[in-house]
C-alpha cells in the first residue's frame, strides 16, 4: 500500500470565495483537511494542488511552512493537476487518494479505513460518496495511480475535467469500483446531516462543532462522535439545514 495524498483547494469558489483560509477555531478551513491527511496512518506525502490563478497566491503563501507539497496548475482542469502530479510520483506511489479543501471535520480513521477496503478487495476506484450514505462533507476517493494515468484527457468532457474522478464512477463496466458505506445504526438518517462548506452557514455549524467538541485539544475526532453530538443538539443541525446541495 502506498497512497499519495492529493487536496485539491482554491480560493475562487463561485459560493464562497476564500474559504479554505477562513478560520473555523485553531485555525484555517485547509489547515484542518491536511490535519485529517496527516494522522491518517498510511499516508507518507501529502500534496495540495491549487491554481496558477493569482487569485490563489495568497493561499500558496499560507501553505509555504504547512510541510505539505504543492502543485499549481490550470484553475478549471483539475484533473489536468492530479495527473500531472501523478506523472510526478507514480514511481513512488501506486494509489491517490482524492481529498477536497471543504471538508474540515473529516474523520482520519476514515482515510485508512477506506484504503484498507480499496487494497483488501482489489478495486480500481474507491468511494464514500457512490452509495449516499455518509453526511455530506465525509468523502474520501482512492484510484489506482496507472488506471488512473491510463486516461486520455483529451477524450474528457468539461464536467470531466472539473470534478476528476467523475469519467471513472460514471463508467462502472469499464472500472472495477468499491462503494464503502457508513453505518450507524443509533442515526440512520446521518447522511443529510452537513459537514462540508459552500456556505456562511456551513461554517457556523463547523465552528461550533469544533469548539463544542474541543477539536483543539484533541488528534482526530470520530464521525460517530460527530453524528451524536448534532443529534443530541438539533438546533446546530438546523444552522445549514436549508443550504442546497449542488448535484453534479
Amino acid at each position: 500500500m502506498k497512497p499519495l495524498a492529493i487536496i485539491q483547494a482554491r480560493m475562487s469558489s463561485n459560493r464562497l470565495p476564500g474559504k479554505v483560509l477562513m478560520e473555523v477555531g485553531g485555525g484555517k478551513l485547509i489547515d484542518r483537511i491536511i490535519d485529517s491527511a496527516r494522522q491518517s496512518k498510511n499516508v507518507k506525502k501529502i500534496y495540495v494542488a491549487t491554481s496558477t490563478h493569482k487569485s490563489d497566491d495568497p493561499l500558496v503563501e499560507y501553505l509555504d511552512d504547512k510541510e505539505v507539497s504543492i502543485y499549481r496548475g490550470s484553475l478549471d482542469n483539475v484533473f489536468a493537476r492530479y495527473q500531472k502530479i501523478s506523472l510526478i510520483e507514480e514511481k513512488e506511489f501506486d494509489s491517490i487518494i482524492r481529498l477536497t479543501g471543504d471538508c474540515p471535520l473529516l474523520d482520519s480513521n476514515l482515510i485508512d479505513d477506506t484504503l484498507n477496503y480499496h487494497y483488501e478487495n482489489n478495486y480500481e476506484y474507491t468511494s464514500t460518496g457512490l452509495s449516499k450514505t455518509f453526511p455530506l462533507g465525509q468523502s474520501v476517493e482512492v484510484i489506482n495511480l496507472m488506471e488512473f494515468l491510463n486516461i486520455n484527457i483529451d477524450s474528457l468532457s468539461p464536467e470531466d475535467l472539473e470534478h476528476v474522478t467523475r469519467y471513472i464512477w460514471k463508467r462502472p463496466n469499464q472500472y472495477f469500483c468499491g462503494s464503502f458505506e457508513y453505518k450507524n445504526n443509533k442515526f440512520p438518517n446521518s447522511n443529510e446531516l452537513r459537514l462540508t462548506v459552500d456556505e456562511d452557514d456551513d461554517v457556523k455549524l463547523i465552528r461550533e462543532i469544533i469548539k463544542g467538541l474541543n477539536y483543539d485539544k484533541r488528534k482526530n475526532v470520530s464521525l460517530d462522535e460527530i453524528v451524536e453530538y448534532l443529534y443530541a443538539n438539533p438546533q446546530l443541525i438546523e444552522i445549514n439545514k436549508h443550504v442546497k446541495q449542488i448535484i453534479t
